[in-house]
């Protein structure tokens, strides 16, 4: 389990993060909602420890995640950072083998991870080009073979949907569920709200810098916290025909109702 309990953040003076707390148990996904500056980034880099310019506790299993080891902390989280383009001519399949660093394990063995991880992502046809070669939703599907090759415990996931289409969109969510399923935890941010709905557990919705709600996805939409978040936005939440989860459907007179 990550149990979270941050009392602030800052960036030199300014305080960007305050009094968020939660946990989440092992197979949930859990997606990060808020505006542009809500603090959804710094909040991941701070548990990846990218960020250290933070007070509080970020524990896995009852364990520091500050004081861990570097091969224990790899197997407790993995992070996809939200830039992720690559300038330099690594061949893919390097890219995700450098996720297994923290295995000591027979190249076979290497291989076929490697192979599952590119398989899970649809890049398995792109293991032998140069990742410079590839278009942006290309990368970000290799970076996030990348991230689960890793097989840590929870993965920290930044825009893990920048740059794909709908389909690719869509498929990288369903994969998370799969992994999930098999007792991964995802914790990402997002501005994926079609997606958030439909396929996370549940919901942290941060607005500047504070948390305003968190839980289930069904609770948060009947609390109207997304109403409270999205309050300037011309859009109504209804029910899903197909799997009747929450669903956001937009206004097409948008300028009349900012």
């Amino acid at each position: 389990m990550l149990t979270i309990d941050l009392k602030s953040a800052f960036y030199g003076n300014k305080q960007v993060l305050a009094d968020v707390g939660f946990k989440i148990q092992p197979g949930q996904l859990v997606a990060i909602l808020g505006d542009n500056g809500s603090g959804k980034t710094t909040l991941l880099k701070s548990i990846a420890g990218v960020h250290k310019t933070w007070q509080g506790k970020c524990q896995w299993d009852d364990k520091d995640l500050e004081a861990l080891p570097l091969l224990e902390r790899a197997s407790a989280i993995a992070y996809l950072s939200q830039t992720t383009q690559s300038n330099f001519p690594f061949q893919v399949r390097e890219i995700i083998t450098l996720a297994r660093f923290r295995f000591r394990e027979d190249s076979k063995t290497r291989d076929r991870m490697v192979l599952k991880a590119a398989e899970q992502f649809a890049v398995s046809d792109l293991l032998e080009r140069r990742a410079n070669e590839l278009s942006g939703g290309e990368q970000q599907r290799v970076m996030l073979a990348r991230v689960f090759a890793q097989e840590s415990a929870v993965a920290l996931l930044d825009e893990p949907t920048a740059h794909l289409d709908l389909s690719h969109r869509l498929a990288v969510f369903q994969s998370f569920r799969k992994l999930c399923g098999q007792g991964i935890s995802i914790l990402c941010a997002t501005h994926d709200l079609d997606a958030s709905l439909e396929y996370a557990d549940q919901l942290l919705l941060l607005q500047k810098g504070k948390p305003i709600d968190f839980g289930p996805v069904d609770e948060v939409v009947d609390r109207n916290g997304l109403t409270q978040l999205f309050r300037n936005a011309p859009v109504e939440w209804k029910r899903n025909p197909f799997s009747k989860r929450p669903q956001v459907v937009i206004h097409s007179s948008y300028e009349e109702k900012r």
